[in-house]
């Protein structure tokens, strides 16, 4: 588990260079809102993780959305 929460800081970065590349030509609302369900799908997985698998998945969502 501790490796898999090292994917989130690349996939942070990851995120918030995608994000950078298209937030002026979006809806700033709907934005944060796609933001806020990345991590709430994050979490979830997390939560009901039965493999390494998912839970190296919610890491790397999770980082994507706290990059933002």
């Amino acid at each position: 588990p501790s490796a898999a929460a090292g994917f989130g800081t690349p996939a942070a970065v990851a995120g918030r260079l995608g994000t950078g590349m298209v937030i002026d030509r979006v809806d700033r609302r709907l934005a944060t809102g796609g933001n806020f369900a990345v991590q709430i799908c994050a979490l979830a997985i997390l939560i009901a993780a039965p493999s390494p698998t998912l839970v190296l998945a919610g890491c790397v969502l999770f980082g994507l959305g706290v990059g933002n």
